[in-house]
């Protein structure tokens, strides 16, 4: 079948992830506040799906977190890296 999909530019990427980040910590998100470190988030979603590129991958870019990205989801690894981070 024909593959599904939504195209995106970089501006849409970029207003989506300062959007998404608003939304979330409004107040903080001033041009030129820069947030303090807000830890580490495990990413075990797929990059290719909006939730796992905009609302993990861009959003902890934009609130300065620490991203470990999971090639594939296996329990015992994703323990290994909570308990590591």
């Amino acid at each position: 079948g024909i593959a599904k999909g939504a195209v995106s530019d970089h501006f849409a990427l970029a207003q989506a992830a300062i959007s998404f980040a608003a939304a979330t910590h409004l107040g903080d998100t001033l041009p030129g506040y820069m947030p303090p470190r807000q830890g580490t988030v495990l990413l075990n979603m797929p990059l290719f799906h909006v939730a796992g590129k905009v609302a993990m991958l861009l959003h902890s870019f934009v609130r300065g977190r620490r991203v470990v990205i999971m090639r594939s989801w296996n329990v015992v690894e994703a323990m290994r890296l909570i308990e590591r981070e």
